[in-house]
Parts: C-alpha cells; structure tokens; sequence
C-alpha cells in the first residue's frame, strides 16, 4: 500500500517554509484580533501603567497613543485581519498537506497554496500599510509632546531617549514596513514558486506514481 506521493526535497522545503510563513502570520493576527476585539480593555489596561524609567515611559506613551489611533479604522482593520487569518490558514494546511499527503493527489493541493499564498500576499501588505500609518502617526504625536532638551540639558538628560524621540517617526514606522515587506514577500515568492510549471509537473508526475501504485 502506498504511503502517499514521493516530492522533490525543493518541494518539501517550500512547504516547510510556508508552514513557517503562515504559523507566524496567524500567530500574529490572531493577537492583533484579540487586541481589536477588546480595544478599551487593552485600553484601560495601558492608562493604568505605571513607568518610572525614561525609555519606558516613551514606550508606555507610544502604546496609549497607538491604542488611542486604532479605533479610526476598527472595522476595516478587523475585516482585513480575518482575512488575513482565513488565507494563512489555508497556506498553513495547504502546505501540511504536501509534506503528508496520506494518499492525496497533490495537484489540487499545490493550486490552493499558490491561490492563498497570493491572497496572504495581498492582504499582509493591506494590513501592513494600515499597521504602518498608526505607528507612524503615532510616534509623530508623541515626539511633540517630549520637551526637546536645551544643548546644556543633553549632558545629564537620557541620550537614549532624546534618540529615540528625534528618530522615532521614521524608525518605527521603517520597522513595521520591513516586517511587511519580509511577510508579503515570502508568500509572494511560495506563490511565485508552487505556480511554476516544473513544480507542477513534479506534482503531476507524484500524483501518476500514486495511481500507478494503487
């Protein structure tokens, strides 16, 4: 009895990788979901904290101001992170299916990863620049509401601190599209890579080798 389609280790590894992709992915919307969800508990939450170091209480306002900003686009942010969640998952089961297939044929399979692949691509990238904007406004608000210190201050203020303020409405938001450009890349490059037409033949030619066997 056959075990199931013999892939090529290029095959195998893709799939390995889009495992990875997409777990990261879902680990990632599902706690921006729940944060959505309950948005004024987290936003209590936060009011509610206390920071006596420097760089913490920058953080600290960083977050109330991030939270205070999500509210705007709510709806469409939740609306794009099921989705988001909906073609990871697929990706995620897609691409456990090809390393056990159990007996599967495998052509289906590597369709519905390359389709969701695209479809997480597409809606990583929305979510980023939604993502990406916040923090971006957000930082900029925060930065003005820092006193900059005179040049004599500087000697004992918090030179961290006074970096991260001056710098901060740019690097973060800088941060947050290099996550996204690393995210939507990776599914973009697994779309790319299970649509070529030799990983299609080596997966139509697995898929004649399980018939063969039965």
């Amino acid at each position: 009895m056959s075990t199931g389609p013999t892939l090529p280790p290029g095959i195998r590894r893709a799939a390995w990788l889009a495992t990875a992709v997409a777990v990261a992915v879902l680990l990632g919307t599902t706690n921006d979901l729940s944060i959505q969800v309950e948005l004024e508990t987290y936003r209590s939450l936060v009011l509610d904290m206390k920071a006596s170091e420097p760089v913490a209480q920058l953080s600290l306002e960083l977050e109330r101001t991030r939270l205070q900003l999500m509210g705007s686009h709510r709806e469409l942010s939740m609306g794009v992170l099921f989705l988001l969640s909906l073609a990871a998952g697929f990706v995620f089961a897609a691409s456990l299916r090809m390393l056990r297939p159990r007996g599967m044929p495998l052509s289906g399979i590597r369709r519905l990863l390359a389709h969701a692949a695209v479809a997480a691509a597409v809606l990583r990238t929305l979510d980023g620049a939604q993502e990406a904007a916040v923090v971006r406004k957000a930082a900029l608000l925060v930065a003005g509401r820092f006193p900059s210190p005179t040049a004599a201050e500087l000697q004992s203020a918090e030179m961290v601190v006074e970096t991260l303020r001056r710098n901060m409405g740019w690097l973060l938001p800088a941060v947050s599209v290099a996550k996204t450009a690393v995210l939507a890349l990776a599914f973009a490059a697994l779309a790319h890579y299970f649509q070529a037409a030799s990983v299609q033949r080596a997966v139509e030619a697995a898929d004649r080798e399980l018939t063969s066997d039965e």
